[in-house]
């Protein structure tokens, strides 16, 4: 699976990570609750965070395939979100560099 979570992290496929953020070492994030999405953009993108709420995430890389991980262990205990480890269902809003992650 291209994105799961995993121990309060969200794991992201090298390919995935590329794809949508290049080389960035941090993203935007914003969770909209009533529709349990959860969108991520890269740090450079200004219009992102003038559109929506965000906060910053240090996007880490896990291993030599460039697989990343962003901590979400804050988000899921100020939603009370379930937090076990599962893939989760996403889409990648192609010409914006946003991943949209169902959580």
């Amino acid at each position: 699976m291209a994105v799961q979570l995993r121990g309060a992290h969200l794991l992201i496929k090298g390919e995935l990570l590329r794809e949508v953020f290049g080389a960035a070492s941090q993203v935007r994030m914003v969770y909209y609750p009533k529709e349990h999405s959860l969108l991520l953009a890269p740090v450079e993108d200004a219009v992102f965070s003038q559109l929506h709420k965000t906060s910053t995430q240090m996007l880490k890389t896990r291993n030599l395939d460039g697989d990343g991980s962003v901590s979400l262990r804050e988000l899921l205990i100020d939603y009370d979100l379930n937090d076990a480890d599962r893939p989760l269902s996403f889409e990648q809003v192609k010409g914006l560099g946003i991943l949209k992650i169902e959580i």
